[in-house]
């Protein structure tokens, strides 16, 4: 589903890249999951406008999951609220 979400709306479970140390400091793009259903997960490529989250890839917790264990993606242990106007930092 396509729908914007208000960033309001959403956590941060982790980060669309896999760093090494040659890499940090890096800003990097959020995956994110909706607070209301944590098993509903938006990955990049997506857009942001006027505090929502825009054109996002809609996933499951499965694929999540093994993208993580591919090596694909990096998730957090603890989810982070998403807040607006925001980067997220990794170093």
């Amino acid at each position: 589903m396509r729908t914007p979400w208000s960033v309001e709306e959403l956590n941060i479970v982790g980060y669309a890249n896999v760093l090494d140390q040659t890499m940090l400091p890096s800003v990097v793009p959020p995956i994110f999951s909706l607070r209301s259903n944590p098993n509903r997960h938006f990955l990049p490529p997506y857009s942001f406008n006027a505090g929502f989250l825009c054109n996002a890839t809609e996933v499951q917790e499965s694929e999540i999951l093994g993208l993580r264990n591919d090596g694909e993606i990096t998730l957090f242990s603890a989810v982070i609220p998403a807040r607006t106007e925001f980067k997220l930092f990794v170093d």
